[in-house]
């Protein structure tokens, strides 16, 4: 009895990382997290946070590429859920173009539990877009002038300036 007391509390443990952050059965492609997305932002987060795996973040919200957000407005977002990043993880004072949903709660986060894409970077009017996330199989990445990024991922707005 105590042997198989003892193999079962082995193969709870053994199992219990692996279940803790399960791996995304799918994750959405560029295109396709951008046309899900609620809002699409260019930020920066802005808390100051304490903990290494915070389960909220600030980000200031800087321009508004998609949704109802206004720039200027500071915007809370699910970051961590426990020891998984299924959230929107950045830096401090990390700019970055922000894809996000709204959850049921007002907040926003990740689309999908995190099985999508969540940030890009953004440095002085350029996005940089990581192959892999962009749907291409092939390494390395893409920088893009924001405009040729909204132009290709998010004609519609193009469209309603012109």
């Amino acid at each position: 009895m105590r042997l198989l007391l003892s193999l079962a509390l082995m193969l709870l443990l053994i199992a219990s990382p692996a279940l803790a952050c399960a791996p995304c059965p799918k994750t959405l492609d560029l295109a396709a997290s951008v046309n899900a997305a609620d809002a699409i932002v260019i930020g920066k987060r802005t808390d100051q946070a304490n903990a290494e795996h915070p389960e909220f973040i600030n980000i200031e919200v800087e321009a508004v590429l998609k949704g109802k957000l206004e720039p200027g407005v500071t915007i809370r977002t699910k970051s961590w859920v426990g020891q998984c990043p299924f959230g929107i993880v950045t830096n401090t004072g990390e700019a970055a173009v922000f894809i996000l949903s709204t959850s049921k709660d007002g907040d926003y986060t990740a689309l999908q539990n995190g099985c999508a894409v969540k940030k890009i970077p953004y440095e002085n009017g350029f996005v940089t877009i990581d192959n892999n996330l962009a749907g291409i199989n092939a390494p390395g990445s893409e920088i893009l002038s924001l405009k040729a990024f909204v132009k290709r991922y998010l004609p519609d707005i193009i469209k309603k300036s012109e």
